[in-house]
């Protein structure tokens, strides 16, 4: 069974040598103790996935499609124009706030993506290039990651081998869906999993998204440490609690309401099992309250009641979760091992409780301090405060928002801490069996076993490697490069002869990557950032189709404030019309098969 750390009140009594030194400041330490080898393991381990992530950007560049341009991460990689839009503004801009280029309507700016809007800044006053300092930021934010993630397990398992086996399942597993859901859609059973898997279940793909998720999922696990460090009477943690909230309140807010509401219903169950107020669990719910909750009721203002940004950031930022019983293929084995983790755990609390005075024998892995390197012991957080964290991610995830998967962001680490516990017993009763099977030859059955949980736990993440790798040579499966070499040069023509109230047109894909660096504003871009995109798509459509009269789509474009009217390979592909010859509009700029025509004002 593995080694979890425990904390009193959740197991039996510790004999007096295991208690924390009375004023010895050992109990408000608020990272666990690890050992020099174990930072070296994680450097090695750091400098492979950095490695890793070097490959792809190494084959799109000897061996990648010439003809197209790829723009932005290799995850979500058609999110990047509005982290450069953020970026671009910030640096041109003296505010904080920016606005939306995906959508051609006038608004008032808001606080979106502060985070690009400060490399923005950091670019304008060091005077290097933008995107360098956007680079600087991914390489940052990959170093962080597995350092947050391997202090996050350490906090709660005091073994070495259960930490690092704790940290592969975090990072190096995935969902089962690329066995189950072709499978059961085959004999008719549709699924809501298909689809680009998702960064709450494969944590291996935040190391290619854009800096914010990874730094999100960082802030996440740092509060959930700095949490139950400050439960345990530490004033410093205190301090990292409140910038780790408040940090994940400006970079990725959609799971903070799962952190604060864990946080309270920790301090709830304490005070039920101690029956009385606890003055550390509640004041470290206040801080963390106090960091998080303005920037919170912000964001719900917002983008719920402002008229513009609820329905490009609210309405259609759309991620449902999976239903209920799609969650062991959503989250694979790290789910099944989990539950297994959760009923030992439980296990071991009721003999402890109707046991208070006996050994703790075959449950002697479960510790309630852990020895730093004077030999003092360490307190350490209750796994109450993982359990809570978990709860309150399965309630939130299934609150009818259209983003409610995004509010679980963060449990699959927490699983995967649950998992290692879980490890020994499911291997147990399935080496078990498949001895049985084999004749009683323990060395097969141990192998069979080993092999077959590692293929289902490691199946998704490596798929999505591979997939990675051959779009960057290939653009299939995953289409990165979004779009031709001479509509992306057309575009950084209007980017230097436009200004921020000038409008572009162009098909979703063209306008996607243009609304990434032109000053100004598109009519359609995606989805999530584009109001009436349904209307505007099939008028856009009907536009390069041909199906417009001269009237009516002069109409059109003067009610979206059009400038600029893009034609090129990737308009070709929705009509064969020309809206700018058809209009008898004078050419801007023209390189290659791509113009743009420029509409006069009315």
């Amino acid at each position: 069974m593995s080694n979890l750390v425990v904390e009193r009140g959740d197991v039996a009594p510790r004999s007096p040598d295991q208690r924390a030194p009375t004023g010895s400041g050992a109990s408000t330490r608020i990272l666990p103790a690890i050992s020099q080898s174990e930072w070296r393991w994680l450097a090695l381990v750091t400098a492979l996935i950095l490695l890793l992530t070097q490959i792809p950007p190494t084959v799109e560049r000897f061996a990648g499609v010439t003809d197209r341009i790829h723009v932005g991460n290799y995850w979500y990689h058609q999110d990047f124009s509005a982290y450069s839009a953020a970026m671009i503004e910030g640096a041109r801009s003296d505010s904080w706030l920016i606005h939306n280029p995906a959508s051609a309507e006038v608004h008032n700016p808001a606080l979106m993506f502060p985070l690009y809007v400060t490399l923005g800044k950091i670019a304008k006053t060091t005077g290097l290039p933008v995107f360098a300092v956007f680079a600087a930021a991914e390489i940052l934010t990959r170093i962080l990651l597995p350092i947050a993630l391997y202090v996050f397990t350490s906090t709660f398992l005091r073994r070495v081998s259960d930490r690092r086996f704790a940290f592969v399942l975090a990072i190096f597993t995935g969902g089962l869906t690329l066995f189950l859901v072709p499978l059961l859609e085959s004999v008719g059973i549709p699924t809501t999993l298909g689809g680009q898997p998702s960064v709450q279940v494969v944590t291996f793909a935040l190391f290619f998204t854009a800096p914010h998720l990874g730094l999100g999922l960082v802030m996440t696990l740092i509060a959930i440490v700095s949490f139950g460090a400050a439960c345990r009477g530490s004033r410093s943690a205190l301090v990292l609690l409140a910038v780790a909230v408040l940090t994940l309140a400006l970079v990725h807010p959609f799971n903070l309401p799962t952190v604060i509401t864990a946080f309270g219903i920790y301090a709830l169950a304490r005070f039920i099992q101690e029956r009385r107020l606890l003055l550390n669990p509640i004041l470290a719910c206040l801080v963390a309250g106090i960091a998080g909750v303005p920037l919170l009721l912000y964001n719900f203002m917002t983008f719920t009641l402002d008229p513009f940004w609820s329905k490009t950031h609210g309405e259609a930022n759309t991620l449902p979760s999976p239903r209920p019983w799609e969650l062991p293929m959503d989250y694979g084995i790290v789910f099944i091992l989990a539950i297994v983790g959760a009923a030992s755990l439980v296990t071991h609390w009721r003999r402890a409780a109707d046991q208070p005075n006996a050994p703790l024998s075959s449950t002697a892995d479960y510790s309630s301090a852990t020895a730093n390197s004077d030999g003092g012991a360490i307190e350490t957080p209750s796994p109450g405060l993982l359990l809570a964290w978990l709860f309150a991610g399965l309630v939130w995830m299934y609150v009818p928002l259209a983003y409610q998967h995004r509010l679980s962001f963060g449990l699959q680490p927490a699983m995967a801490v649950l998992a290692a516990i879980g490890w020994g017993p499911t291997v147990h009763t399935i080496r078990s069996a498949l001895a049985r099977l084999t004749g009683g030859r323990p060395s097969v059955a141990r192998s069979l076993t080993t092999a077959m949980l590692m293929v289902l736990a490691l199946n998704l993440p490596t798929t999505v490697y591979l997939a990675l790798l051959t779009s960057a040579a290939t653009n299939s499966p995953i289409n990165l490069y979004t779009l031709d070499r001479d509509t992306y040069t057309v575009g950084q023509w209007l980017a230097t002869h436009t200004g921020p109230e000038d409008v572009t047109i162009g098909a979703v894909t063209t306008g996607e990557v243009f609304s990434g660096f032109l000053p100004g504003r598109v009519v359609i871009a995606r989805k999530a950032g584009t109001i009436g995109y349904p209307d505007k798509l099939a008028k856009l459509e009907a536009m390069y189709r041909g199906e417009m009269s001269d009237e009516d789509m002069l109409q059109f474009l003067r009610t979206n404030r059009v400038s600029y009217v893009v034609v090129g390979p990737e308009e070709a592909k929705l009509g064969a019309s020309n809206p700018g010859e058809q209009l008898r509009l004078p050419v801007a700029e023209r390189v290659g098969n791509a113009a743009a025509y420029r509409v006069p004002p009315a």
